[in-house]
């Protein structure tokens, strides 16, 4: 985890939400990373007994978001469903040598030379769209933040799957009174329990996870 996001998260943005297709939108710029990176501290805080089925529930649904099970399209490279073929990542978009590799390469329409396997990009927009554009480097990057959060969260999900840890998915069920859970479901969302994550309570709760992360890692907590 970066000083960066770390720093990031504890001041989360008002427009927190899930969009249509059930992704937990955090950022117009490196929507990935902090969906990622966030969902690995929700699991580290389901280890602790805080609301676990809420978070494990959110981060094995963000995974499979990421790897196209909700719009159809993977948002890692080489992998899945219709993945990216021109992410923004120079060595993948040069040609072999001795071609050159210049700005012509870098606007290029063809998909990149080189496949940059299991890399992820920065993700859709708000509206779950995702245009596979090299020049559109606010979606279509690689970073090491990036990948980081997701190699976590693949981790912890997989170690859920091998200790047989079950996960309760609440989209069958009645939401009950709450109008955040009848929204939700309206919006064919995944579970009405998300609607604990939205808003100022979640921004609350989220700054608790990080203090008891950055304990975790001093070996403190």
């Amino acid at each position: 985890m970066s000083f960066y996001s770390t720093q990031f998260y504890i001041k989360l943005p008002k427009f927190t939400t899930l969009t249509r297709a059930g992704l937990l939108f955090l950022t117009e710029w490196g929507t990935l990373e902090a969906t990622t990176s966030s969902c690995f501290l929700c699991l580290i805080a389901a280890e602790n007994n805080i609301r676990p089925n809420v978070y494990r529930l959110l981060a094995k649904k963000q995974l499979y978001y990421i790897l196209g099970e909700n719009t159809g399209q993977s948002f890692i490279v080489g992998y899945g469903k219709n993945p990216p073929l021109r992410p923004y990542h120079k060595a993948s978009s040069c040609p072999y040598k001795p071609k050159k590799c210049g700005w012509a390469q870098k606007d290029s329409e063809d998909p990149n030379p080189h496949i940059l396997y299991g890399a992820v990009v920065a993700g859709p927009n708000p509206l779950d769209e995702f245009l596979d554009d090299r020049s559109d480097y606010q979606h279509s990057t690689v970073t090491l933040n990036t990948n980081a959060g997701f190699t976590a969260l693949a981790a912890g999900v997989l170690t859920l799957e091998i200790d047989g840890t079950l996960i309760e998915d609440k989209s069958t069920l009645s939401a009950g009174d709450s109008k955040v859970g009848q929204k939700l479901l309206a919006m064919g969302t995944f579970a009405p329990d998300f609607g604990e994550l939205i808003g100022s309570e979640f921004k609350n709760e989220f700054d608790t996870l990080v203090e008891r992360q950055m304990l975790y890692l001093q070996g403190i907590f």
